[in-house]
């Protein structure tokens, strides 16, 4: 949480030094950066997401296999 307020503080510092002609290019610049941010979170998630039902789908087929052979 501290080094997001630092990065919003900094790029709040890098808007103040600019001129005013150079702001949409900033807002520009950071509103990439966030979205970039967030796709590395949904792509992350996504990954954990795809993990874990693949893990459970093995799991229920070993539990699956066992109640089986121990059934015949």
């Amino acid at each position: 949480m501290l080094l997001l307020w630092q990065s919003g503080k900094r790029a709040c510092q890098a808007v103040m030094s600019q001129s005013v002609d150079k702001l949409p290019e900033l807002v520009q610049q950071h509103h990439v950066f966030w979205q970039s941010q967030v796709q590395r979170v949904q792509d992350c998630y996504g990954i954990t997401t795809w993990a874990y039902r693949v893990t459970s789908f093995y799991f229920v087929q070993l539990i699956w296999r066992q109640q089986f052979s121990a059934g015949s």
